[in-house]
């Protein structure tokens, strides 16, 4: 009966070891990927939807990168001295919870975009396809125009 309770206690002491391992390096890889500016382009393997960077950019980007937010949300950045354009990806549909869009617009091949200018941001968000919604943001000293944002979204295919 001793050794049976001895043996009990053992296994459940191991158990709890590893329990607390896991946890630990699953706290560790999370904080390691919300700080890492990952390249552009290699952020889609760790999420787990689709992620497309933009062909064309409005300026020239001096620092391109990607952060992880979460397992269903990425941040695309693209700035320079003067200009800074962020690109939301996510799984999320419906995140940012703009209460009033300025304006609906239309691309070309049909999808609905939303657009709105609030204090020097402005705004441009999609869904590109069912699954995954793409939020433009971009600040900078000289607006661009709705057609610029467009095609920033448009070369996003």
């Amino acid at each position: 009966m001793l050794e049976h309770m001895e043996r009990y206690f053992k296994e459940s002491i191991r158990v709890k070891k590893t329990f607390v391992w896991v946890m630990v390096i699953c706290l560790s890889l999370f904080l390691i990927l919300d700080w890492v500016k990952f390249p552009t382009k290699m952020i889609g393997w760790i999420v787990p939807f689709e992620v497309i960077t933009p062909e064309y950019l409005p300026f020239e980007a001096e620092e391109e990168y990607a952060e992880f937010i979460g397992f269903d949300r990425v941040r695309l950045v693209f700035e320079n001295a003067e200009d800074s354009l962020a690109i939301w990806v996510t799984s999320e549909i419906g995140w940012n919870h703009v209460s009033n869009w300025d304006e609906k617009l239309t691309f070309e091949d049909g999808r609905r975009a939303y657009y709105t200018e609030s204090g020097g941001n402005q705004m441009l968000s999609w869904r590109n396809g069912k699954e995954v919604e793409y939020a433009i943001n971009y600040e900078g000293n000289t607006p661009l125009s709705k057609d610029e944002l467009i095609q920033v979204a448009s070369s996003i295919k």
